[in-house]
């Protein structure tokens, strides 16, 4: 039984050193800009947002699910340098729902392209779901 406790202790503390509280997260996105928006479609299985920002590179990514449900397989962010990284967010985002602050790899980063492969969750009638993301200097 204290075995038990002891890995179970353990184990939330490594949960709370990693999560986000959600006034961290509301703070983050009251400092983030709007990166771009994609409206989700319900054939295809994935799309590219072409990201143009005028000023600066950003840090972190935050993706914001609007008007439907939509899971989120993986996320490909190509960098203005043209290398690539894979973003490990397979999430299932409930309208209204956001993701945790991500971290890009290398810190501060131009952004080209960022590329959704997802599975549409939602109903038809309910509409089509926009996924919005922000960028954290």
């Amino acid at each position: 039984m204290k075995r038990f406790l002891t890995a179970m202790l353990v184990c939330l503390a490594a949960a709370a050193a990693f999560a986000q509280s959600d006034s961290e997260i509301r703070t983050l996105i009251g400092k983030a800009e709007l990166v771009g928006e994609l409206t989700v479609n319900f054939k295809a299985d994935f799309d590219v947002l072409p990201v143009r920002l005028k000023e600066g590179a950003m840090r972190r990514l935050v993706f914001v699910a609007e008007g439907n449900d939509v899971e989120v397989v993986r996320v490909l962010v190509t960098y203005g340098d043209g290398k690539k990284d894979e973003i490990p967010l397979r999430h299932r985002f409930a309208e209204g729902t956001r993701s945790r602050a991500v971290d890009l790899e290398g810190g501060r980063r131009r952004i080209r392209t960022i590329t959704f492969f997802y599975r549409t969750d939602g109903r038809l009638r309910d509409g089509r779901a926009v996924l919005k993301v922000y960028g954290i200097k």
